[in-house]
């Protein structure tokens, strides 16, 4: 399968990173829906990372099978990093919420507690005629949430080079998504790949190169985040501080999908025009 492409695109405050992220660190706070300095010309035209090693293993056990450990999302909550991710055993099942479809949520007041999550409840109940009119052979998936001041956005890959967003408003949330429109669009899907991420600027592949004596551990640099000190929902990150948690894989690795040997990595940004 051809590897998909990294595409960033700027465009006012916001930052979308298609297909894959990027990562960041301590973003100067700023209220919600307060206006944001320009910081267009604060962007390289182009991006260049280095990488990191693995940074976190599967632990089987005789109960656990785990052969993968993927998809991670990460946040920053009571002076500690919290990172969920999928999990995949030797039976190829894979376990982790909320990217159903329909797309689904849970609540928690104690997130550092994996068991504190209340049961899925959907967003919607129906796929916008306008997401199955264009998914092709692909499917709704890898759903992304933002807020400002008065709305919440729901973003969508289909795997057919489309990313969508529905909305709604911040008192009707979680209820309430419509308006669904493609907001982006490639003629090859995979130049638009799964799992966009959608942030806000804050006021502050053959361009990852790894460390010396750090062997090239991985060809793969997909599907995670970026890393924000704050965890609220404009997803704030510091444009002068870049860092993306990524999944990679040993490039020597094949068979099935469920059996592949994923492991989260770091991207820290080496060009910052800051």
């Amino acid at each position: 399968m051809p590897s998909p492409h990294m595409r960033t695109s700027i465009s006012g405050p916001a930052l979308t990173l298609p297909a894959f992220g990027a990562v960041a660190g301590s973003p100067d706070r700023a209220a919600v829906g307060s206006p944001l300095p320009d910081r267009s010309g604060r962007s390289p035209g182009s991006f260049t990372w280095s990488s990191s090693g693995p940074l976190i293993a599967p632990k089987p056990d005789v109960a656990h099978p785990i052969v993968s450990v993927k998809d991670p999302t990460v946040f920053r909550h009571g002076d500690r990093w919290h990172v969920y991710m999928t999990t995949s055993d030797t039976s190829g099942r894979w376990s982790r919420g909320r990217q159903t479809g329909p797309p689904s949520f849970s609540a928690t007041n104690d997130p550092a507690n994996p068991g504190s999550w209340s049961a899925p409840r959907n967003f919607v109940d129906a796929e916008p005629p306008i997401v199955t009119e264009n998914k092709g052979q692909g499917g709704r998936l890898d759903f992304w949430v933002i807020c400002d001041d008065t709305d919440c956005y729901l973003f969508s890959s289909d795997g057919n080079g489309h990313q969508c967003r529905s909305r709604t408003t911040v008192a009707e949330f979680p209820n309430g998504f419509r308006d669904t429109t493609i907001v982006l669009s490639e003629p090859s899907r995979f130049d638009l790949f799964e799992a966009g991420n959608v942030y806000r600027l804050g006021a502050g592949s053959t361009n990852v190169t790894f460390g010396p004596g750090q062997p090239a551990w991985t060809t793969d640099f997909s599907h995670g985040e970026m890393i924000r000190e704050d965890n609220d929902q404009p997803l704030t990150i510091d444009p002068c501080r870049l860092q993306y948690l990524y999944q990679g894989m040993d490039p020597a690795s094949g068979g099935d999908y469920s059996q592949l040997p994923w492991r989260p990595g770091l991207l820290p940004q080496t060009n910052s025009s800051c």
